[in-house]
């Protein structure tokens, strides 16, 4: 089911902007109707003649590509702390050694979903379980956001008699497969939110991070960004 989008305008803009350079969310720079495309941030904003003007971080090979491009537009993307994302095109004022100076957008879609994001988990993904014992236990992933996972395991095994909603669990950790490596992803608190059983098949269950370091929020956000950046390129050509 598709998300309604939420045209922004006016003051909200330049808040908007502002919420990201402060917490220096990533950015998705691209070149309409070309390959390219790049990571970057947003630096500030200068009120000088002629503007405001958005300031981008410099990335390698921008003003190559641009060059090459028939005209000044690109398109920048990003989510915010709530895994909100908003996209919109501008167009480049200059770019300079270390700058990109753009024009200040005069609209920005937002797309209206629930508080976190949620990503339907790949093949491997799973999440490992530490009880106040330290007893560990693995689940597969169902799906996740920067709130929580929703996990499930087959009824073989006993240990889901050991969890129960509203136990707090620590140093549980996201075991994530990328190629023939596992990327760990520390998460030192999380509480259960819901336990149910699918007899005879699986349990499913639902946990809530109730603390995450920032390392991990960045990694968990690295990955989500990915997927939420082809929610919004299918608004823009939808």
């Amino acid at each position: 089911m598709e998300q309604p989008t939420q045209l922004l305008q006016g003051g909200d803009i330049p808040l908007i902007l502002q919420s990201a350079i402060k917490s220096r969310q990533r950015v998705r720079m691209e070149i309409p109707r070309t390959n390219y495309s790049w990571i970057t941030l947003f630096l500030g904003f200068e009120t000088g003649s002629g503007g405001p003007w958005l300031i981008i971080d410099q990335v390698a090979g921008f003003d190559q590509a641009l060059a090459c491009s028939r005209n000044q537009t690109i398109a920048l993307s990003f989510f915010d702390r709530a895994g909100i994302p908003f996209n919109f095109s501008t167009e480049v004022y200059f770019s300079q050694l270390k700058e990109i100076w753009v024009e200040l957008p005069r609209m920005i879609y937002r797309v209206q979903r629930r508080a976190f994001y949620r990503i339907k988990a790949s093949l491997g993904m799973e999440i490992m379980l530490r009880d106040l014992l330290h007893q560990e236990y693995k689940a597969r992933i169902k799906d996740y956001s920067m709130g929580g996972v929703a996990f499930y395991k087959e009824l073989g095994e006993p240990w889901f008699k050991e969890l129960e909603v509203d136990v707090t669990l620590q140093d549980n950790a996201l075991l994530f497969p990328l190629g023939e490596e596992i990327l760990t992803i520390p998460i030192p608190l999380a509480e259960i939110r819901r336990i149910v059983g699918f007899p005879p098949h699986t349990i499913q269950g639902a946990l809530e991070f109730l603390q995450i370091p920032e390392s991990s929020r960045s990694q968990l956000e690295r990955l989500i960004f990915e997927q939420q950046r082809l929610v919004i390129q299918k608004i823009k050509t939808g």
